[in-house]
């Protein structure tokens, strides 16, 4: 399929009768915004916080929406009152133009905006590096992951949630592909779900997209939940499968074609690698995610005078990452975080070889934050943005309870690190190569030590890599 990348921008006035928002009171309670005037822009509505972990979490999923016309779909999002909207791409037609986005899509969609997390496209790219898709969404405080990726995430509950471009490079090492894994790698979510525009499996007309399949893979490798496409403009689902097509009901991700938004249904069929289960050319609607703490009941809900449906439920997998991946992107400075908060510190920024590392509350500041490159082994380097110097084991001692201070950097095997997943899969553990220690703070407080200790599930060495910009 295409952290795909796994993101905004101008918005030209657009006058919304007041007298049909008066009539459409489900769509007046969705909007965050006051009503536009004739005589300036509304500002962009707040964006809505999201759902806090054990909370389950309403989702509306579709994709290809507005041409001439929309066919009724925005009613279908504004019943189900979701937390949170996901567009599949190709949401303005023709081309994705800032004037099509305010003429075609804003008007019936544009009530969404507070709770939307879009994805392009082919359309949108219709329009030099899809413009008019940046310019509207940024435009109205929504994310895109920016103009040169399009991809990002974000998490809602307990569910992690990908965002990728699929217009953009998606084969294996590509920079969407290396950032997924990392993405995946970083969650701490026990689900996952992923969308995109153009579907790995299709019985549609466009068909099977192989392009897709080191997304698809990265994705089936950290054990994601679900998957949703458009392109096509059908309904599809799929069983659980492996990115060859395979079914795999207990490592497979579970995929769905949601190409029914509004723009004119495609009459043909082709053949498919993937399970298809279900499959509909002729109706318009919106899938409906209900997602909770361990996983999500899924129903298709069609527009009004339609009758088909479709339902399906799930349940999380156990999370974990393909044997020797880290959570990082090599060259980028990343926040190590224990559980409770607290981070790697070099106190007071020193630039002192020798001084002793310590565990602090995190705060951003560049004495906590550490670029992590990997080494030609596999292991890592932890390179200090304030004194430019390495965490090091000093003298390479192979003794428990020896503290790890920064150091020059010299490349020793002293200042190497294998970053391992923790048994519970809830974070990472820094082991010395020298040493053959565990990174770990002497408690979870401010000021505490950092020092190589036996390696233990202990949240005082389970790390987290929090990527800083």
């Amino acid at each position: 399929m295409p952290r795909a990348a796994h993101h905004r921008r101008r918005l030209t006035l657009v006058t919304v009768p007041i007298a049909a928002l008066a009539t459409a009171v489900a769509a007046v309670a969705l909007s965050q915004a006051a009503p536009e005037t004739s005589t300036a822009a509304a500002a962009a509505p707040a964006r809505l916080p999201a759902p806090a972990p054990g909370a389950t979490v309403t989702v509306a999923a579709v994709g290809d929406i507005c041409g001439s016309a929309c066919n009724q779909t925005d009613d279908v999002v504004t019943a189900m009152a979701p937390d949170a909207v996901i567009t599949a791409g190709d949401n303005a037609y023709e081309k994705g133009t800032l004037a099509e986005y305010n003429a075609q899509y804003d008007p019936a969609w544009g009530k969404f905006n507070a709770r939307t997390y879009p994805t392009p496209g082919n359309h949108e790219y219709y329009t030099a590096g899809a413009a008019g898709y940046f310019d509207y969404y940024e435009g109205k405080g929504v994310p895109t992951g920016g103009r040169d990726k399009g991809y990002y995430s974000y998490d809602l509950g307990d569910w992690h949630m990908v965002a990728l471009n699929s217009n953009a490079g998606m084969e294996a090492g590509s920079s969407q592909e290396r950032w997924l894994r990392a993405d995946l790698a970083e969650s701490d979510r026990p689900c996952t779900m992923a969308y995109m525009h153009h579907p790995r499996f299709s019985s549609g007309d466009h068909g099977d997209n192989a392009a897709g399949s080191a997304l698809y893979k990265a994705l089936t490798d950290y054990k994601a939940d679900v998957a949703v496409f458009g392109h096509d403009h059908h309904y599809e689902r799929f069983a659980p499968a492996m990115a060859d097509g395979t079914k795999d009901t207990a490592n497979g991700l579970r995929s769905f074609v949601i190409g029914t938004g509004g723009r004119a249904l495609y009459s043909s069929r082709t053949d498919t690698a993937g399970p298809s289960e279900v499959y509909n050319n002729n109706t318009f609607g919106v899938g409906r995610f209900e997602l909770s703490p361990s996983g999500y009941s899924f129903s298709f809900k069609p527009v009004a005078g339609r009758t088909f449906t479709d339902s399906v439920t799930g349940t999380c997998h156990a999370k974990s990452g393909p044997a020797g991946t880290a959570p990082v992107l090599s060259g980028s400075a990343y926040e190590l975080r224990l559980p409770s908060g607290h981070a790697i510190d070099n106190p007071n920024s020193s630039t002192t070889a020798g001084t002793s590392l310590v565990a602090w509350r995190a705060n951003g500041a560049r004495n906590q934050r550490w670029t992590v490159t990997r080494n030609s082994d596999g292991t890592y380097q932890l390179k200090n943005a304030a004194s430019g110097m390495c965490a090091d084991n000093a003298n390479s001692s192979t003794t428990a309870g020896t503290k790890i201070v920064q150091w020059t950097c010299t490349g020793g095997d002293n200042q190497r690190w294998s970053i391992l997943r923790s048994a519970s899969g809830s974070g990472y553990h820094l082991v010395n190569k020298a040493g053959g220690l565990a990174l770990a703070a002497s408690a979870a407080s401010s000021g505490a030590a950092l020092t190589q200790q036996p390696r233990t599930d202990s949240p005082l060495q389970t790390w987290r890599f929090v990527k800083l910009p």
